[in-house]
């Protein structure tokens, strides 16, 4: 019986520490709002009421966990970046419908595909095969891949996006590979490729919120440059590696 008090009550604990960190995150991202962009005089009015009650709540929750025996220092812990991001994704997908989110998600992988599979061919076709195989991997895929990303987060089906783009990568390569490499390396190579796609699906996500945040397009189009870079330097390096083993076998 005590081991299960101590647990709800270590939880009560991280819920309402949870919540003070998330009140405060809200009353400093308004304090910004009101400072970045002066607006009218009664919208600023309504800012500073929402701005009190935040403030409020906030100092109600502080009190409850200081007097619980929180330290001070604890109250001025900041929400990673990742785990807010991956919620906020989730979040998203529950409000356009999980099946819709992977169904647009799965719309936007099939033009993708057909995109780049078109120009790797072309390539292909006209120029060497070393040199096809380094611009498919270091520039068509990222550029065509995270373009995928960027409309995927536009149309509010970010997760759908990535769950069908990786069950789609991941059963392509296991299919594609089974049999000439071991099992377990090719798990360890795509999981770590869903790595990539999941920092880059969050760069994409926090890059569209602040864009919209902030009304400026612009955001969210230097996230998709950033991953682009950040995908062409992983392609680059697998690459690399994929010519330097063809050579040295022939």
């Amino acid at each position: 019986m005590g081991i299960i008090l101590n647990d709800i009550s270590t939880l009560i604990y991280e819920t309402d520490l949870i919540l003070y960190i998330e009140e405060k995150q809200s009353v400093d991202a308004m304090l910004k709002d009101l400072k970045d962009s002066p607006a009218s005089k009664d919208k600023s009015i309504i800012d500073k009421d929402k701005l009190s009650k935040a403030k409020a709540k906030q100092e109600e929750v502080k009190k409850k966990l200081l007097k619980s025996g929180v330290p001070q220092k604890m109250l001025n812990k900041k929400r990673k970046f990742g785990p807010d991001l991956i919620q906020n994704i989730i979040d998203e997908m529950k409000e356009t419908g999980i099946f819709k989110s992977i169904g647009i998600g799965g719309i936007i992988l099939f033009l993708v595909y057909q995109v780049q599979a078109n120009l790797s061919l072309f390539f292909m076709n006209y120029v060497d095969e070393d040199i096809a195989i380094f611009i498919s991997l270091v520039i068509l895929a990222p550029v065509t891949e995270e373009l995928g990303k960027f409309y995927a987060s536009k149309f509010k089906a970010t997760g759908g996006h990535f769950i069908a783009f990786n069950a789609f990568e991941f059963s392509k390569y296991i299919m594609m590979f089974a049999g000439s490499v071991p099992i377990f390396s090719l798990l360890v190579a795509r999981t770590l490729a869903v790595g990539l796609h999941l920092v880059n699906t969050m760069i994409h996500k926090k890059g569209r919120e602040e864009s919209i945040k902030k009304n400026d397009p612009s955001i969210a189009q230097n996230s998709l440059m950033v991953t682009i870079l950040i995908h062409a330097a992983w392609n680059g390096l697998i690459g690399g590696g994929i010519i330097f083993l063809i050579r040295g076998l022939s």
